[in-house]
């Protein structure tokens, strides 16, 4: 087993609990021992400093590699990626090694691409969003590897897939993002065809929104209120449940975002600047009944 060195450790240390706050599950207390661990030395202050460097660097990646510290919520992952780039792990890999080579396109977080095809076509790519486009003459395919993506179709025929979907646009405009597990569509126009991997095919209409996994799609919902506003930086609420608010501000933030359990109920009605995350949390504690907490690299609602 390697011994590392006193700056390691603490180094090592500092990787560790990164990795635990980002955890989904990790707890009140849990992050109060970080607090102390934070003010017991300047050592350990200066080490997670370190840290949040390394994650400055890795949050300007594509999302498939830089949000996998904060989408997996899985210690031992979050904590490995962390020492391999601190070049405590073997190897030491260099950060740029996780880029995904297939991609021809993506965003950095809180960036957004608009791409004109030679068809008309319209092509947005959300925040921390990495795509696979071919153009041929008859057709545009595109693999979305992560994130979100908004289309209006032009004149030529569509094609997209995702690991649990295919997808057909019946000349329509809608949004497809790639969540764990599944896909979120949700079309504004005329209606999308999906082949789930399972081999079922379903027909998602005008105004519906529907989760989609490889093993079937969801029931219908009502489509959200201006689902491509993140085009134009803005997120549009109405009676949206605050766990979705929170998820939405996330994918635009470098800050984990989230709220407690206990406010799942609230809904929230009103219009959310994505590209300015503190203002947003902001002016719903002025809204709701809740209060911001702000950790490193973490805000949380919590109840008044």
């Amino acid at each position: 087993m390697q011994r590392l060195d006193p700056h390691s450790q603490v180094l090592a240390q500092a990787a560790d609990w990164f990795a635990r706050l980002q955890d989904e599950h990790c707890s009140p207390a849990e992050q109060a021992q970080w607090a102390a661990w934070h003010a017991a030395d300047p050592a350990h202050a200066a080490a997670w400093a370190k840290v949040e460097a390394i994650t400055q660097q890795m949050a300007a990646l594509p999302a498939g590699s830089s949000r996998l510290l904060a989408s997996t919520a899985r210690r031992k992952v979050n904590q490995r990626l962390l020492l391999l780039a601190l070049g405590l792990g073997a190897g030491a890999w260099p950060i740029w090694e996780m880029q995904q080579p297939q991609a021809t396109h993506r965003t950095a977080r809180g960036e957004i691409l608009p791409l004109t095809l030679a068809d008309g076509s319209q092509l947005y790519l959300s925040s921390a969003t990495q795509i696979q486009l071919s153009e041929t003459p008859s057709q545009v395919q595109l693999r979305l590897l992560a994130g979100e993506v908004g289309v209006r179709t032009g004149q030529r025929p569509w094609q997209l897939s995702t690991p649990h979907a295919r997808y057909t646009p019946l000349g329509t405009r809608f949004s497809l993002r790639l969540d764990e597990g599944y896909d979120e569509l949700a079309v504004e126009e005329h209606s999308v065809q999906v082949d789930t991997l399972a081999g079922i095919r379903g027909l998602v209409q005008a105004g519906e929104q529907r989760a989609v996994r490889a093993s079937g799609l969801g029931p219908p919902q009502s489509l959200a209120a201006a689902p491509l506003g993140w085009q134009t930086r803005q997120l549009v609420a109405y009676q949206m449940p605050l766990p979705a608010v929170c998820a939405a501000l996330d994918r635009f933030s470098h800050a984990r975002i989230d709220c407690a359990p206990e406010l799942a109920q609230l809904q929230v009605v009103g219009v959310l600047p994505l590209d300015q995350p503190e203002q947003a949390l902001a002016s719903l504690t002025l809204a709701l009944p809740v209060r911001l907490v702000r950790w490193p690299w973490w805000y949380r609602l919590q109840p008044k």
